[in-house]
Parts: structure tokens; sequence; C-alpha cells
């Protein structure tokens, strides 16, 4: 029988059914103020403006003194990316001076609601949309809202990742190659998750063809360039390799973590190569230690999870995210959850697991300390670990 209008249970299922709206509205308010606020200032996005404006003068936009006069203020933080990435900046770089910052922000905005939108269509249904937007703005220390703050590409980056995992997991592998190679152009990693093409998945067959023509057109569009006038006159890996190996917030990743505490005993040559060796060693641990698990999702023909799990190793695995670079994790731990966290309240439950650190720095009251200033990587890992270990024990198998 149906409670009845006007009665204490008719109203608690009525704020049942108002509350997720209600958080999805605060959330949504949180994220617009801190693009407002970040907006005009975005210091990534000013450094591709300013790479574009010292091309068109004829300058090297490598070198952090041609960088400087073209931007008309001292830099210390180069352009890193490929000469390939210039001709949007360029045509953004003749807007006038608020334009362009406002569209860049627009643009990562619609990028992360589309995001959202995807993943809701590939994680369960018992996983609330509250719950992945929450993930989607605080998340592995808010990793999308570091992106927002700095203008950095990440955003605009994991769409195309995961546009291209979409059309994986439909089959669509043409327009996967396609996709993943166009993200690769900005960071190059990416180029790993190509790998998929070489990997059976449900009915299909591998296509090394195209995993070939893909990484041939990479080649081509990455370094193509660098033939050719004025690009072939840039010093670009000079612009690569300036700055020290970032640690901390800024990259908490798991070899940053290894370096960070290598380097609080031994000088920088011989703590990067015991971080380096850490890191390796990590690698083949989660690698080997995974492979069961690896093999199970393979022969289960499931695209989605297949996706999912690439995406967890390439983040996982990546000595150089920075703190933005864990978007595309996202909704991995979500799709993958092990019992109890499935259903809707275990889903709500990981969703505020993911995302305390991102909240308490929202509160302003940020975790300090070497460890855990890596939280995200670690997170990860041990949330991966489980699902595995669970996955052995019959627990977290592969969704059909």
């Amino acid at each position: 029988m149906p409670p009845r209008a006007g009665s204490p249970r008719a109203e608690l299922r009525a704020l049942r059914r108002l509350w997720p709206v209600g958080g999805l509205l605060l959330i949504a308010l949180y994220v617009g103020t801190v693009a407002y606020h970040a907006m005009p200032v975005q210091g990534d996005f000013r450094i591709y403006l300013d790479a574009a404006r010292a091309a068109m003068a004829g300058l090297d936009p490598y070198r952090l003194e041609d960088l400087s006069r073209a931007a008309g203020r001292p830099i210390d933080i180069g352009f890193v990316y490929p000469p390939a990435v210039l001709p949007p900046f360029i045509a953004l770089s003749a807007l006038p001076e608020a334009t362009p910052f406002a569209l860049w922000m627009a643009l990562k905005l619609l990028c992360l609601v589309g995001l959202v939108m995807l993943w809701r269509r590939l994680v369960p249904r018992t996983v609330p949309v509250f719950a992945l937007a929450l993930v989607a703005a605080f998340g592995f220390n808010a990793t999308a809202l570091w992106d927002l703050r700095m203008g950095n590409i990440a955003l605009i980056e994991s769409t195309l990742i995961w546009a291209g995992l979409a059309c994986y997991v439909a089959g669509r592998l043409f327009w996967f190659a396609a996709l993943v190679t166009a993200a690769a152009v900005f960071k190059l990693a990416p180029i790993a998750l190509l790998v998929l093409l070489l990997v059976p998945g449900g009915n299909a067959k591998p296509r090394p063809r195209l995993f070939i023509a893909a990484v041939a057109a990479f080649i081509a569009i990455v370094w193509g360039p660098l033939l050719v006038p004025p690009a072939s006159r840039w010093h670009v890996l000079l612009g690569v390799l300036q700055g020290d190996a970032p640690t901390g917030e800024a990259n908490p990743s798991a070899f940053a973590l290894m370096l960070a505490l290598a380097r609080d005993f031994v000088p920088e040559p011989r703590a990067i190569a015991i971080a380096l060796a850490g890191w390796i060693t990590l690698g083949a641990l989660l690698v080997g230690g995974s492979a069961r698990f690896l093999r199970a999702t393979w022969r289960s023909g499931n695209r989605t999870a297949i996706a999912m799990a690439a995406v967890s190793l390439f983040v996982i695995l990546h000595p150089r995210p920075m703190a933005y670079g864990f978007i595309p994790l996202l909704p991995a731990p979500l799709y993958f959850a092990p019992r109890p966290l499935t259903g809707r309240a275990g889903a709500l439950a990981l969703a505020g697991l993911l995302c305390v650190q991102g909240i308490s720095s929202a509160l302003r009251s940020p975790a300090s300390g070497t460890v855990l200033a890596h939280a995200p990587a670690l997170l990860a890992i041990l949330l991966w670990a489980l699902v595995v270990v669970r996955s052995e024990a019959g627990a977290g198998a592969p969704r059909p």
C-alpha cells in the first residue's frame, strides 16, 4: 500500500528523490565557481598562448628566453607539447584578451559534463548519477578541478581517450584508433592504449594492420613537422626536459612518491635511479599479480571491462600523470567495485572514499606529508589490488 500523501513516509520518499538533484546542483555550483575564479588565470593555457605568439613572431616557443620575450614577462615553465598542437592556440591567440580564456574554460566544462554522461553509459546502472558526478568533481584529490584551475589540456585529452574507448566498446575500432591517436598528440603517453588493437575482445580479432597504421600516423603528426621550417629550428627536446621531475600533489604518481622518498636519503642522480628501479619493480608486480584477472577479463569478451582495465593500468603505471592526469581513471573504481561496494549504497560509499581528499582540499584543510600528497596513486593501487584479490576469490569477476 503506497504511503498516504502528507504522511512522514511520503515526505521521506520525496526527500529521497530530491536530495540527489540538490546534490548535483551543489556540485555544479561549486565547479562553476571554481571555473569562474580560475578563468582569467589558467597558467598552463596562458603558456600555450604565449608559445603560439612566439611561433607567429618567428621565435622558438620551446626556449624560455623566446617565450618570455613573446609574453612580455619572465617565464620559468616552458611549452612542452609537439608543434602539431600549436595551430588551434595560434587561432585563439588572435582573439581579444579575455575571449580565449572564456572559450577554453567553456570547452573544458563541456568536456567534463560530456565525460560524466559517457561514463554513465558504461558503469553499472546501480551507480547513482550523483555518485558519478561527485567522483568527477572531487575524485582522486579533485583531479578535474586541478585541470580547470591550471588551464591544462587534460580534460580535452581525457575526453578524446574516453570517446575512443567508447568506440572500442562499440566495436568501432577505426574511430577508437583515430581518437586515441589524436589524444596522444598532446602528451604522447596515451598512444600505449592502442595495444588494445592487438588484444582479442568480444567477437573481434586483433587488428595489427590498424595498429601499425595508427602508430605511423602518430609518428607523422608528432615528428613530421620537425623535418621542415620553422619547427626544424626549434629546440623541442630542450623544452620537454626543462625543470626537475615534479613530486607531491602536483604529480602524485607512484614513481614521484618513490622519488620523493629517495631524495630524502641520497643525491639526485642516485635518487632518480632508485625511484626508476622501484617503479619498474612495482609495474612488474602489478602486471604479474594481475595476470589471471587480466586473462579472465579478456576471455570474458567484455569490451567495457577490457577498456576499464587498460585505462586503470595506464594511469597507475604512468610515471608523470600530474595532478590532472587521474581524470581518465575516475569511472574505473565504480565499474570494478567488488562487494561490499556494489549496489547503490556501496557506490555512494566508494564515491565518498574516492573524494575524501578532494573534498578536504575544497574545505581548505588539505592533507599534508609526503605519503598523503601522493594519496591518489596509493588509493588507485589499493583499489586495483582489492579488485584483483576479490576477483581471484570469485567475488569480483568481470561483468558479462
